[in-house]
């Protein structure tokens, strides 16, 4: 904050206050005004303002919630008129007695704004430097720094849960270095051949894994999304499998090896260009399965596919489209077959122009014109394509397939029913950038919203996150085949989403018995795989922050870990539970936790703590 004194008006104007005030203050001294019969009855000399200053400059302000008013101070008598130059950014009032107070409606760039104080003795002015940006749900400028809860909630809402080696590479390397390596997806042929020699291949009988059950598929994935170095992949893969809602129960033991292309195309092309994913997406073997797109020919079209493709791949419910687009759509999307090869035992499928319609079509008014006969199918395919990605709201100009993605994604990690300038600041990024959903991923995680107070309220955790971030924060893992057994159980298996809708959300997880599955199972992984786990050299005293840990420091450590916010009263409890023995009948008698000492007895309070943290409510969501 500067002030400044502005020298004299030119005299057309009016006269320089503060220089005649001086010269009449002299005349009356030398008795002047007396002897002219100026009398000495007369109104004192008005002085003017000096001295202005405000309470704060430079001012960062937030739209959407009252500034605090911005007073100024000082000398002269009082002010006539406040002027302000420039205007002050829209929404923010100057008083009549100079205070700068309001609601900002819009952000505006860091700026100069000269504040002038005037009276009949003069003026005086200062500069000002006010900065006004979203508030900060709706703010995707990058966020200036991180705390130590922010990279817990960070990794809490793509990585499953927060782990020790991801914590420490943000440490180490910087979080935008970070950011940049976790969205892009490395070679995992490694990790995916590891899976299918554990749950797709049957040396005697399917030594290549062609022929796996849905049990075996669910099993596969559960291995990656469960050991993938790069959780976000396995996340956000999951989020589009839920997105592109896709199951394997519709597919038979000829046809369900279609379903490990189908999961590869969200594992490896999730962060890739919006564009092929879409195209891949129409054309992919279980999906022509799943919506009947193998049954879509031009003598008996099917809608299906092409209602879902508008309706929860692309636009949203009623967005643009109407019956007759998807009439159209479903001509498009015609051609696929479904053949069956004898010397292989499995079925495969192929574009068949014969089954294709070839005449012109014309979707959300665009024509897709008519081919020749024998034209293949990267025509209509990727023309339907096309024309959902030019398809722009009429108000805004803004990318109708960008919002409906755009909302989707921060839906999924940012918050639910996100603010509109955010969907479409992010929308025209996406297509700008060419439909590269990498670099639109990457702002969001560095971006203001995300660490926002409103994000940061969470969502309520599927049982495949709830469990699977409880084995990355506490290394205490389980086998496949157990966690599929519990996740079927409990509605969330993955490879079967119920409905192309996908899986239900929210509260709907957390009823009655699906609270006691969530502790069910988190007693498997504690208390039952206990064994397993130490033979594979896994202990729970490992998470502790310090080998002779307290009980309090204990408590402390793994609640963070966890991104448990525990009450004093249930801090002391705990604290009180680690120090405490129950004999056989059940008396808890004081003993207080020894790690050293007694290690056997220290991991068996510490596997309870943990049992009991993973029920808590503020453990329920991410």
């Amino acid at each position: 904050m500067h002030a400044r004194t502005l020298p004299p008006r030119p005299r057309d104007r009016r006269p320089a206050g503060t220089a005649a005030t001086a010269v009449l203050l002299l005349l009356a001294a030398a008795g002047f005004l007396t002897a002219c019969g100026g009398g000495g009855g007369g109104a004192p000399p008005i002085v003017a303002p000096s001295n202005l200053t405000y309470a704060a400059s430079p001012v960062l302000y937030r739209t959407d919630a009252p500034i605090t008013p911005n007073v100024p101070t000082m000398d002269g008598d009082p002010v006539d008129t406040w002027t302000c130059n420039p205007a002050l950014p829209s929404g923010l009032v100057l008083g009549a007695d100079g205070t700068i107070s309001g609601t900002p409606t819009g952000p505006v760039p860091a700026g100069d704004y000269e504040i002038t104080a005037e009276n009949g003795g003069g003026l005086d002015s200062v500069m000002i430097n006010i900065e006004v940006r979203w508030e900060e749900s709706k703010s995707l400028l990058v966020k200036d720094s991180l705390t130590d809860a922010d990279i817990r909630h960070f990794l809490d809402r793509t990585h499953f849960g927060f782990s020790q080696t991801h914590y420490d590479q943000i440490g180490g390397g910087g979080f935008a270095a970070f950011v940049d390596a976790m969205t892009t997806f490395g070679d995992t042929s490694t990790l995916e051949n590891d899976a299918k020699n554990a749950y797709l291949v049957d040396a005697t009988n399917d030594p290549e894994g062609l022929f796996p059950s849905e049990r075996d598929l669910a099993r596969y994935y559960l291995y990656l999304i469960m050991n993938n170095g790069n959780p976000f992949q396995e996340n956000l893969a999951f989020k589009w499998h839920d997105h592109f809602a896709t199951a394997t129960t519709v597919l038979g033991g000829a046809n369900r090896h279609y379903f490990i292309e189908h999961l590869n195309l969200w594992r490896h092309n999730g962060a890739g260009n919006l564009r092929q994913l879409l195209i891949d997406m129409t054309r992919d073997k279980a999906m022509l399965v799943w919506l009947d797109g193998i049954s879509n020919t031009d003598s008996q079209p099917n809608e299906n596919f092409s209602r879902e493709f508008f309706e929860l791949f692309c636009l949203g419910v009623d967005i643009e489209y109407d019956q007759q687009d998807i009439v159209e759509g479903a001509r498009a999307f015609t051609g696929y077959r479904q053949r069956f090869d004898s010397n292989t035992g499995l079925n495969f499928i192929e574009f068949d122009p014969n089954r294709h319609d070839h005449d012109a079509k014309i979707v959300l008014g665009q024509t897709i014109p008519a081919q020749t006969a024998g034209a293949g199918e990267t025509d209509d395919y990727e023309a339907m394509v096309d024309i959902v990605l030019t398809t722009n709201e009429a108000s805004t100009g803004v990318s109708r397939v960008g919002q409906w993605i755009v909302r989707s994604l921060l839906e999924y990690f940012c918050y639910a029913d996100p603010d509109p300038v955010v969907i479409n600041e992010l929308a025209n990024d996406l297509r700008d950038g060419g439909w590269e959903l990498k670099p639109v991923l990457m702002k969001l995680f560095q971006s203001e919203a995300f660490f926002s107070s409103k994000a940061k309220e969470g969502f309520v955790k599927g049982p495949v996150e709830h469990v699977v971030g409880f084995m990355r924060a506490t290394n205490l893992v389980g086998s496949e085949g157990t966690i599929d057994d519990r996740l079927r159980l409990m509605g969330h298996r993955p490879t079967q989403p119920p409905t192309v809708d996908g899986w239900p959300g929210g509260t709907q997880w957390l009823s009655a018995q699906g609270m006691v599955d969530r502790a069910n199972l988190l007693n498997y992984l504690t208390e039952q795989e206990q064994s397993d786990q130490q033979a594979l050299g896994i202990t729970a005293l490992d998470l502790l922050p310090a080998p002779a840990a307290t009980s309090t420091e204990t408590v402390d450590s793994l609640a963070e870990r966890l991104n448990v916010q525990l009450s004093a009263a249930e801090r002391t409890t705990l604290v009180t539970y680690l120090d405490t023995e129950r004999d056989n009948s059940g008396t808890a008698n004081p003993d207080p936790f020894d790690p050293v000492g007694d290690a056997g007895e220290a991991e068996q309070r510490v596997r309870g703590l943990l049992w009991i943290l993973g029920q808590h409510p503020t453990y329920q969501t991410r």
